[in-house]
């Protein structure tokens, strides 16, 4: 599970948790239950899980730079630098992205990525939505 730290602000009928200046998810509170919409009130930040598999490589707005690029048979997994946090994307299929070293050029080591759309939420500025507060 990627974890990401998120400052939360209150919006017109939700909040927005901002990961930096680099992404902010749109939480709509009628997608969520009393509790929930409470502790995003009090909370001043919150941590938020991404499932790797919820990462689409390849698409999207977000920009990463690659730390890591591995194939392990049935799967890769890319490890990315996005707000100073590591994110971790897995996929069934090799991605051709390369970690930055002195002889590779900008293109081989950064990669596109958006996240798979949930009903939950929506992530703007440079992403798509996959969103799910994992508590203050």
């Amino acid at each position: 599970m990627n974890l990401l730290e998120t400052e939360v602000a209150r919006t017109d009928g939700g909040f927005r948790l901002s990961v930096g200046t680099d992404m902010a998810f749109q939480v709509p509170g009628d997608t969520l239950d009393a509790a929930a919409r409470k502790a995003l009130e009090q909370a001043p930040r919150v941590r938020v899980g991404i499932r790797p598999q919820k990462i689409a490589v390849g698409t999207g707005d977000v920009h990463l730079r690659v730390v890591s690029n591995q194939w392990l048979g049935d799967q890769s997994h890319v490890a990315a630098e996005c707000a100073g946090n590591l994110l971790i994307a897995v996929t069934a299929s090799r991605i051709a992205a390369r970690r930055k070293t002195a002889s590779r050029s900008r293109s081989s080591r950064v990669i596109c990525i958006s996240l798979v759309p949930t009903a939950s939420a929506s992530v703007t500025r440079r992403c798509r939505d996959d969103a799910h507060p994992a508590g203050p």
